[in-house]
């Protein structure tokens, strides 16, 4: 059987390669947990009390070759993964990138790095 990795072994994976390039990779969430309440079974999520806002990407991304200051938001999904509203608004103002497993995220950064070497952005 041939799973898919998840979405947490697909992070992990980038940020171990990014790391290797020179990437200094902060990640900001925190796995969440399922759960049911036990009175009326409604499913619950625990954040186990990261508390991050809506729509805050995965990873925070910079390199010492980028100007002070700045960084790429990376929100990770897998290949068929969807965007929660606040994630869909924020990439579609260009607030974050989106990456689509580990090739895309890696190439989404790269291509970042570039042109950050640049000055272009």
């Amino acid at each position: 059987m041939n799973r898919e990795p998840t979405e947490a072994q697909i992070q992990q994976a980038v940020e171990e390669e990014l790391a290797l390039r020179g990437f200094l990779v902060l990640h900001t969430s925190e796995h969440r947990r399922r759960q049911r309440c036990p009175s009326c079974g409604h499913e619950l999520t625990s954040r186990n009390g990261s508390g991050t806002t809506p729509g805050v990407p995965d990873l925070l991304i910079t390199h010492r070759d980028w100007y002070k200051g700045s960084w790429l938001g990376l929100e990770m999904k897998r290949e068929r993964g969807t965007l929660s509203p606040a994630q869909r608004e924020l990439a579609r103002d260009g607030h974050i990138w989106v990456a689509y497993g580990h090739a895309d995220a890696i190439r989404i950064v790269l291509q970042f790095h570039e042109h950050m070497k640049g000055g272009q952005l």
